[in-house]
């Protein structure tokens, strides 16, 4: 869960915060939206990519470090949590998966 009192703001430190969006939502979302809401705060949008043939009802972000990062991207596009998963393999600090849920 975010932690209560978490607030986000725009700093010289977010730009190092490195996200990568997959769509999961089979084209329904507004993907551009949500990145464009992520770098509002000046989180750097990395990768957008596809899922695989597979969709998603619930969109998902997960972390790679048990910090902050998690929480701040999940409260940048109005979730209200966030899965950590360190062994998280590719190279950027947070994924979000976009589900159908987020048309």
């Amino acid at each position: 869960d975010i932690p209560q009192g978490l607030v986000l703001q725009n700093s010289f430190f977010n730009k190092f915060l490195t996200v990568d969006i997959i769509d999961g939502s089979n084209g329904k979302a507004d993907i551009n939206e949500i990145a464009s809401e992520i770098e509002k705060y000046g989180f750097t949008v990395k990768k957008i990519n596809k899922a695989s043939s597979v969709n998603y009802s619930k969109s998902v972000v997960i972390a790679k470090k048990d910090n902050d990062d998690g929480a701040k991207i999940a409260k940048a596009i109005g979730m209200n949590n966030f899965t950590l998963n360190e062994d998280k393999g590719n190279r950027t600090s947070v994924t979000v998966i976009v589900g159908t849920d987020m048309e």
